[in-house]
């Protein structure tokens, strides 16, 4: 398999996601009671799926400016390289191109940008790590947001392994913001010291909404805090 991957020119992760998506097939199987410790492919199982990319690059000068490996072009359109090579199989992309110095999947080139708008469907969402920096905390706070159902999840495929990313929808995050601040986050909207707001907030005796025994921090409903009087 490793003389097959080389061949290819493909990474360990894409070998795997072509065998997985039944691009390339190998002509013995891995079995491990016949002591076939991994898939063996032939000559023609490989040049069959390279002819098949082939056959749909442009004869057209390459554009140095806008064309980029696969790897490139896969991570410029925030998706796996098995959905760039399916969209040349589909015969969907106009511009790809081979270099003639290079062999297997690396010789070819794309315009990320064409990808991008074929394959990229706009999704308003955060990861896990965003929304962090959004709400200026931490992932263990936003993580246990979620575990108790204040943010609703989804995934979306990492660009290169494909593997799923846990993301929140960006509209929950921005009604959350509207609904509930911390502290920190009404000092530095208001220009008044933090201290003098946390005093103002228990003078007036308000309790957070969310607690920070369960969220390492205290939010407070914004309708609550909107009359407190700052000294």
């Amino acid at each position: 398999m490793e003389q097959a991957r080389k061949y290819l020119g493909a990474t360990p992760e894409l070998m795997t996601s072509l065998h997985r998506a039944g691009l390339i097939e190998p002509f013995v199987r891995r079995n491990v009671q016949q002591k076939t410790g991994v898939h063996l492919y032939s000559k023609k199982d490989l040049d069959r799926p390279l002819s098949d990319l082939y056959s749909n690059f442009q004869d057209s000068e390459i554009n140095q400016l806008t064309a980029t490996n696969i790897m490139q072009t896969a991570k410029r359109a925030n998706r796996s390289q098995v959905e760039v090579i399916k969209l040349i199989l589909a015969g969907k992309l106009r511009n790809v191109w081979r270099r003639q110095n290079q062999s297997g999947i690396p010789a070819l080139l794309f315009d990320a940008s064409e990808v991008r708008s074929l394959l990229h469907k706009p999704q308003n969402v955060h990861t896990i790590g965003r929304v962090a920096e959004i709400l200026r905390s931490t992932r263990s706070v936003v993580k246990a947001l979620i575990k108790e159902g204040i943010f609703s999840t989804g995934t979306v495929p990492h660009i290169v392994s494909s593997k799923p990313i846990v993301v929140i929808p960006a509209p929950e995050l921005a009604q959350f913001r509207r609904e509930v601040c911390t502290i920190f986050d009404l000092a530095r909207e208001t220009g008044v010291h933090y201290s003098r707001v946390k005093r103002a907030i228990q003078a007036a005796e308000i309790e957070p909404a969310l607690r920070s025994d369960r969220f390492s921090v205290d939010f407070y409903r914004r309708s609550e805090l909107a009359y407190i009087t700052v000294k």
